[in-house]
């Protein structure tokens, strides 16, 4: 069964080099001074349904996306791109979730440009 979710959230960051914030400048521009973004965060899991009726509690999710609402991206991600991003929820999904077989995420930094990647549970294969 596959399950998808869409949940957006508000936070500020900054793109810095922390040994070379010179390098940070030129790397990242303006990015590299604090800004914000209303973030969009698509996830598709897929797995067995459970013996309580689901794949994964919708409310799980969405607390673990809701965590970084209103906050402050690089206290959870040290450099905190959409990229890495992707790759954080990837990590705090399978912590929760570990019976999936797969999850998709993707972190939509703007209307136009997001990150995507998958994992697959070597367990189910």
């Amino acid at each position: 069964m596959k399950l998808h979710i869409e949940r957006k959230f508000n936070a500020a960051h900054f793109l810095i080099d922390a040994t070379d914030r010179e390098r940070s400048k030129s790397l990242y521009g303006a990015c590299s001074s604090m800004h914000g973004h209303t973030w969009r965060v698509v996830v598709d899991l897929e797995g067995p349904i459970a013996k309580d009726g689901m794949v994964a509690n919708f409310a799980g999710v969405k607390a673990i996306v809701d965590k970084l609402d209103h906050a402050i991206v690089n206290d959870f991600v040290a450099l905190p791109t959409a990229e890495n991003l992707v790759l954080y929820f990837l990590d705090m999904l399978r912590d929760r979730f570990p019976i999936l077989s797969e999850i998709t995420v993707q972190v939509w930094e703007s209307d136009t440009a997001y990150a995507e990647d998958t994992w697959t549970n070597p367990r189910t294969l």
